[in-house]
């Protein structure tokens, strides 16, 4: 089939597997594993950042338009900012079983990554992927959980008052806080793992 095709296969596919399987003790399993590599990988994350996390693992891409032209554009112009480095892992998972991944810029340019490419593999991921604010509020209570078992540097009562102040906006989302930012200089894009094809770069560059 052909690419958009493709595309509409892997949407409906993904409807279908969250009417098959609900939410089960493994997924909150792989979503613990999942937050527990970050705060490994990112010790200095804060609450703010767990919900950029959950918020990307739920609802995909921040909304970045539909103009491919743009989308390349501000690519190029963003990994003309950044070093080519190997020190990150190319890709990072953001959700149970591996559906959506962080695209780190620094070693896609490294690696020679193609903007383009990467341009038209987060369109393609805005159709791949339909997210919900259902599964968002479900992450977020496995987080509380996480804080309520000792698992998480940040007491129950914090990430509760986050929560609390995100469901009177409307769950917006949010940039990564001052400290992360500062620290780990984030650079990346959210991706549908079934339009990771359109790289042409290794499916295996993760965090371990």
């Amino acid at each position: 089939p052909g690419s958009r095709q493709l595309i509409s296969l892997l949407c409906r596919g993904g409807e279908a597997l969250s009417r098959v399987n609900p939410p089960s003790p493994a997924e909150e399993q792989a979503w613990q594993g999942i937050v527990s590599a970050h705060l490994t990988r990112y010790p200095l994350l804060q609450v703010q950042d767990l919900y950029k996390l959950a918020y990307q693992a739920a609802l995909g891409s921040e909304h970045l338009g539909k103009d491919r032209g743009q989308i390349t554009c501000y690519l190029r112009e963003e990994l003309a900012r950044i070093p080519a480095s190997l020190t990150q892992p190319l890709y990072e998972e953001i959700a149970p079983q591996g559906v959506l991944v962080r695209v780190n810029l620094c070693p896609f340019k490294a690696l020679g990554g193609d903007p383009a490419a990467l341009g038209d593999a987060l369109l393609d991921s805005m159709t791949a992927f339909q997210g919900s604010k259902t599964t968002l509020e479900r992450y977020w209570q496995w987080l509380e959980a996480m804080a309520e078992a000792g698992l998480l540097p940040f007491p129950l009562s914090a990430l509760q008052h986050w929560i609390e102040r995100m469901r009177r906006e409307g769950y917006p989302p949010v940039h990564h806080s001052p400290l992360y930012r500062t620290h780990y200089r984030p650079a990346y894009r959210v991706i549908h793992r079934g339009c990771l094809w359109r790289l042409s770069l290794p499916e295996r560059r993760r965090i371990p």
